[in-house]
């Protein structure tokens, strides 16, 4: 509608996690760094300072070893936050390790609207 305002309550929140670089085993390291530790600090500071999120967008690299256990660990670690999510492949991601951890669900679902 012409002049129309938006408000808050008009916006749609997008939560972005990328480049989890995940490994099999819940200790794997990149460059000295737990990934797993790293994403589930990240998840809990997206749980505790956005109340509301429509979509939660997982983009790029969430594996580093193209395990489909690093998947899972992505799908358990990320599902901790309550909102309808999508995943997108990176450059070091398995495309059939990533389908096969999501089988069952929408993860790599297009969204349309």
């Amino acid at each position: 509608m012409p002049g129309a305002s938006l408000t808050v309550e008009d916006s749609v929140l997008l939560v972005q996690l990328t480049d989890s670089h995940l490994f099999a085993e819940a200790d794997g390291k990149l460059l000295g760094m737990n990934t797993c530790d790293s994403l589930e600090r990240v998840v809990e500071l997206a749980i505790d300072e956005q109340p509301r999120i429509d979509l939660i967008l997982a983009t790029g690299d969430l594996s580093q070893d193209g395990s489909v256990a690093s998947y899972q660990r992505f799908r358990q670690v990320a599902g901790r936050i309550e909102a309808p999510a999508r995943w997108c492949p990176g450059n070091h991601d398995e495309l059939g390790a990533m389908r096969e951890a999501t089988r069952g669900s929408e993860l790599m679902e297009p969204v349309l609207e």
